[in-house]
């Protein structure tokens, strides 16, 4: 039993239509409690079937199983704070098809229910050397994926973005070559993988001023920080278990890498999998090493 079971906390869904579902639970109460709450109230903000919707922190991919109480959501959720300006105890309900922003890089536009991390004007070169055209580009970091729009006023106007970067696994570098050869001071590059943005390759960003360098790198190192560290919570409570937890060798003994790397890249792309769901004794090696 948890100190905070009954204490009653204030719990602001954000639906899959952008609504929101306020409500006030106590800390014994399940997310199996939570869901069914939320479907008498709003069923039809779903998007899906009441179990096909599955709970996560509002900033990052953390996800919650029907059994977890708000309790374990109160006592983990101040270590994921400081990504986004959020409402306390502020979870995503997220309906199957907007796994990995799936639908949103598809529209090319920014969705008004997920967490805007960072937004304003960056440079983008022309060539991936560092050395070709400069252009003032508007970016916003939403969710898992960089919006790029020619002009701020697409964006206030709710035209369509022109690129996007998926940043699920993508880290900015400082040191690549293209940093130092660059004409500009404050500079990164983004080595973008097939199907993770609009165009694959090395992309040069930079910026106009130390502080707004800083504020860009500072919170795309936050997130992926956060998200090591949520998909390490995704998987441990399932090893719980008693069948796994006496399990000899449970870290040590090697999982198939072919099928930890196919995990790794479901991650990489924002299509976090249902873990409870997955581990059982034939795997439990493969989400280990994971």
């Amino acid at each position: 039993m948890s100190d905070t079971d009954d204490t009653q906390f204030r719990i602001r869904v954000y639906l899959p239509t952008g609504y929101t579902c306020t409500l006030n639970l106590f800390g014994k109460a399940t997310f199996a409690e939570l869901r069914e709450q939320c479907w008498q109230k709003k069923s039809k903000d779903f998007g899906c079937q009441k179990a096909e919707a599955r709970f996560r922190l509002y900033t990052t991919g953390l996800y919650f199983s029907d059994t977890q109480s708000i309790s374990y959501l109160v006592s983990i959720y101040p270590a994921f704070e400081g990504l986004g300006t959020v409402d306390r105890y502020s979870l995503l309900l997220e309906s199957p098809p907007e796994k990995g922003d799936r639908i949103m890089r598809e529209k090319m536009k920014v969705d008004g229910k997920k967490p805007i991390f960072w937004q304003g004007h960056l440079l983008k070169c022309s060539k991936a050397t560092g050395r070709g055209f400069w252009k003032k580009q508007y970016m916003i970091f939403q969710n898992q994926t960089l919006m790029i729009y020619q002009k701020q006023e697409e964006f206030t106007k709710g035209k369509k973005a022109s690129k996007y970067i998926a940043m699920g696994a993508i880290i900015p570098q400082l040191d690549h070559h293209a940093c130092q050869t660059a004409s500009k001071k404050f500079v990164l590059a983004f080595d973008i993988p097939a199907g993770q943005g609009t165009k694959t390759g090395i992309c040069v960003i930079a910026a106009e001023s130390e502080a707004v360098f800083r504020s860009f790198v500072g919170i795309i190192t936050k997130f992926i920080f956060f998200k090591k560290c949520a998909m390490v919570l995704n998987i441990l409570p399932s090893l719980y278990r008693e069948s796994f937890a006496k399990k000899e060798g449970l870290f040590r003994i090697a999982g198939d890498a072919s099928r930890i790397n196919e995990y790794q890249q479901h991650i990489n792309r924002g299509v976090i999998p249902d873990f409870d769901a997955l581990i059982r004794d034939d795997s439990v090696h493969i989400f280990t090493g994971l």
